[in-house]
Order: C-alpha cells, then structure tokens, then sequence
C-alpha cells in the first residue's frame, strides 16, 4: 500500500490502482463537486479562527485532510466544531464541501449562484476567501 499526495488530498494505492475515494465521497471529480457536496460560504471560510502551528495543542497531531503532520509556523484554521485543519487543506475542502472532513459539521452554505470555480482561473486558492470574492 502507498500513499500519494497530490493537491494537498492524500490517495492510497494497492498494486497501482486508488483505493477509497481520497475523503471526497463517491463518484465524480471533487474539484467540479462531482459527489453533489455544497460549498461553504466565503464568508464563513474567512470566520474560521486562525492559529499557528507549535502553539499548544497542535504539537505532534495531523492535519485529517492531507495527513501531514503540523510543521512549526503552519497557519491552522479551526472549525467552530473545535477541529483544526492546516489553511489551504481546509479551505480546499470547504470550496467542495460545507461539512467538517471530521464531524460533518456544517458551515453555511455558498449562495446558489455563488460557485468557487468560475471567476478568475488565476485565483490562488490557498489565499483566504474574503468577502469580496463573491
């Protein structure tokens, strides 16, 4: 078994082929919501409490979304459910996704029209959303 990891999304592989779903749900590209998964809002992305790495509790633990251990000065995002995640992993997973990659805790969702992917295709998108954006 081997993990890959690509765009921060950790896949495993047997012999070759992914196995599971790379914590996106099924069926269907995550980045053009293929699973149905409803965007949270800019605004509630850009809410979500900053933190740095090494600063208590993150000492030793991994962020769930990319499985990568917290590195000293790594900007953390924490869920109003208390689950922290490194910025750009949790963001990424919010413009797919509303829900907690842990609890399913569920932020407030885009605005129908609002989608995370049409725009500028040169938006970096580890950047913090902001309000504007929308």
């Amino acid at each position: 078994m081997e993990r890959v990891l690509r765009d921060g999304v950790a896949t495993w592989y047997v012999d070759g082929e992914p196995v599971g779903d790379g914590g996106y749900g099924g069926g269907g590209d995550y980045r053009n919501g293929g699973f149905g998964g409803v965007p949270a809002s800019d605004e509630a992305m850009a809410a979500l409490p900053e933190t740095t790495a090494g600063e208590g509790e993150t000492r030793g633990k991994e962020c769930a979304v990319c499985l990568e251990a917290y590195e000293a000065g790594d900007t953390l995002r924490t869920m109003p459910c208390a689950h922290g995640f490194h910025q750009r992993c949790i963001f990424e997973w919010l413009r797919v996704s509303r829900l907690c990659p842990l609890c399913r805790f569920a932020l407030p969702a885009a605005a129908e029209t609002e989608s995370p992917f049409m725009g500028d295709e040169d938006v970096d998108r580890d950047e913090e959303p902001s309000a504007s954006d929308s």
